[in-house]
């Protein structure tokens, strides 16, 4: 398949022995086809209706189709423009995109910040591996414990993808033991203990708590773990997806306009050639000069006069 730009591709032909002085087609090797529509070709342009109607427009025709490729050029030179712009404005949109992404990624990696409610208790507890701390650990069940009956949660939360778990406790609930350290434990699905941290949460009117609990490692969070390893593989694909269209529509923007900027070399050589070939205006002293001379008027010889004898 032929590029779209650059000049096309002729078979090589033989023409050492072609005369270019007038319309002919001698000495050319040609199959039946090809001599069939060479001889009406030469016909053509030797008929007389050839000379008569289309030959004296050819340069009318010529003008024509500079100003053609004179737009055709305009043209090109707008959509270069144009498309370079849209490329630029959409791998800087994809930059933009793959920033904010990693800017989430990193706020996951932290607590949440949650704004406080009257006469309430919010606890943020993030539950995060011993082994990395990084990675919080979706799905397990956070309880803040009852100081009388620690085998009783008072509030209890399930993490969420990131492994934060908010808990809130009650207005009452929170007035009975404002100001109290409170335990916090870790149970699996199952509900079966997997961690306990005294004192790691104080309850306090009105007021919010962040906390990061670190899980030793055990068979009880094996699937836990693994969850949370593969939402950051996902995550880290997707950044390095989103990463990558910026320089993908860069590379993309580099072909485009390099098939533009041909298409562009291509016409202005056209317009080039044709400018060299254009017929100048002729001006009126040479038209007059050229004109057919008109035959010059005879000028009359005056009569002769009569003969007549002088006075004397």
């Amino acid at each position: 398949m032929r590029s779209q730009c650059g000049p096309p591709e002729f078979d090589e032909q033989d023409f050492s022995k072609f005369d270019f002085s007038r319309w002919h087609l001698d000495g050319l090797t040609l199959d039946s086809a090809a001599a069939a529509v060479a001889g009406l070709t030469e016909k053509l342009f030797n008929s007389e209706e050839w000379r008569q109607h289309f030959e004296a427009t050819l340069p009318e025709f010529q003008s024509r189709t500079l100003d053609f490729f004179k737009q055709q050029l305009k043209d090109l030179r707008q959509e270069r423009a144009a498309t370079a712009e849209d490329f630029e404005q959409r791998a800087k949109a994809a930059e933009q995109r793959a920033d904010d992404f990693r800017k989430s990624i990193e706020v996951t990696a932290a607590p949440v910040v949650i704004d406080a409610v009257p006469d309430v208790f919010l606890g943020l507890v993030r539950v995060v591996s011993e082994k990395d701390p990084q990675l919080g650990l979706p799905g397990v069940r956070v309880k803040i414990l009852d100081p009388k009956n620690e085998k009783v949660g008072l509030v209890e939360s399930i993490t969420d993808l990131n492994g934060n778990a908010i808990l809130a406790v009650p207005a009452e609930m929170a007035k009975e033991r404002d100001q109290q350290d409170l335990t916090v434990q870790i149970t699996d699905s199952k509900d079966k203990p997997v961690a306990k941290f005294d004192k790691a949460i104080c309850i306090r009117v009105g007021q919010t708590e962040e906390r990061v609990v670190k899980v030793p490692e055990s068979a009880a969070i094996d699937e836990n773990k693994k969850e949370a390893l593969e939402i950051r593989s996902e995550r880290e694909t997707h950044a390095r997806e989103l990463a990558a269209r910026s320089e993908s529509l860069r590379r993309e923007s580099q072909e485009v306009l390099a098939v533009i900027d041909c298409r562009l070399k291509d016409t202005e050589g056209i317009v080039a050639e044709l400018e060299k070939k254009e017929p100048s205006p002729v001006s009126p002293a040479k038209a007059d000069a050229e004109s057919p001379q008109s035959e010059p008027t005879r000028k009359e010889s005056p009569s002769p006069r009569k003969r007549g004898r002088k006075p004397r």
